[in-house]
């Protein structure tokens, strides 16, 4: 496995790299416009549909602690949204700064048997949360009682 420099890409975004913007723009608009209301930040449309927490169940509250500085509480309500909010927000910075102005993308080369590795340790990584979330419930939990304003 190897990280490569690629030359003269094409400027428009990757589909990654299209849905990260869209993510981290409606993260930035979304979360403090119901904070500075004052109200409740919504449940995932899962939990609403189905009444069985996704697992990324609490990831909005996450990130909303994580905007008011509170990095414990963040990683309490569901510590795998501030690393996939990390990606997000890298990937964007990339494309912003990197892929658009230089016509360069960094791409990850695999064989496909590291390929096989890479995503069996991300299901794992993502099945291990999502028995976090089970079992701590912090997606029942208010932002409010967890951070004083």
């Amino acid at each position: 496995m190897r990280v490569v420099l690629a030359k003269n890409v094409s400027r428009a975004p990757t589909p990654w790299e299209l849905y990260s913007l869209i993510v981290v723009g409606g993260a930035a608009v979304y979360i403090p416009f119901f904070m500075l209301r004052g109200l409740h930040l919504p449940s995932s449309p899962t939990r609403e549909l189905w009444n069985f927490p996704c697992p990324l169940c609490g990831g909005t509250r996450s990130v909303a602690s994580l905007m008011l500085g509170r990095l414990d509480v963040a990683f309490q309500y569901n510590p795998l949204a501030p690393l996939v909010l990390a990606v997000l927000v890298l990937t964007v910075a990339h494309y912003l700064l990197l892929v658009l102005p230089a016509g360069r993308r960094v791409v990850l080369q695999a064989t496909p048997p590291q390929r096989k590795v890479l995503i069996a340790l991300l299901v794992l990584v993502f099945v291990a949360n999502w028995a976090y979330v089970l079992i701590a419930r912090m997606y029942d939990v208010p932002l409010r009682e967890m951070i004083a304003y």
